[in-house]
């Protein structure tokens, strides 16, 4: 039996698989965003063993988290709260959060999820050109913001 033939809520049981095929659009897209943030990894005066280790690691969590989140979802069990999948995504596993939203198909139409997750992304792309530019942009941004603080505190 097909399993698209099965009522809503024995379908939700029966399978973690994707209900529309994935876009591979993604995965170029995906490539697109690593550019900056490898020059960056290049070009950083850290091992990069250690820190290619810990991407890694980060977007394993953060895939899981997606499939766990998407299954609970299904089953109607407890959920991870947005906040946390954000997190996961600031410290690097936006890669991973990317793939698992298109991929599983999970918090990819939530407009308000996907704002917070695109301005993480654009942070980490800000972050990555800026560190290729020797955080100049993060130095002009402190030398503006510095004295307007030094001056709001007197």
């Amino acid at each position: 039996m097909r399993i698209d033939m099965l009522p809503p809520a024995s379908r939700s049981k029966t399978t973690l698989a994707h209900s529309r095929p994935f876009h591979w659009g993604w995965l170029l897209v995906l490539l697109l965003l690593l550019i900056g943030p490898s020059a960056a990894l290049v070009r950083s005066k850290f091992d990069q063993r250690w820190l290619l280790g810990g991407a890694v690691g980060i977007n394993l969590l953060t895939f899981g988290a997606y499939v766990h989140d998407k299954r609970q979802a299904r089953e109607q069990g407890w959920r991870l709260p947005e906040a946390r999948l954000h997190l996961l995504e600031l410290l690097g596993g936006w890669p991973a959060a990317l793939l698992a939203q298109r991929w599983w198909r999970h918090k990819c139409s939530k407009l308000s999820y996907q704002i917070i997750f695109w301005l993480i992304v654009g942070v980490w792309q800000f972050a990555a050109v800026d560190s290729v530019q020797n955080w100049r942009y993060s130095r002009v941004a402190g030398d503006w913001i510095a004295p307007a603080i030094a001056n709001r505190s007197r």
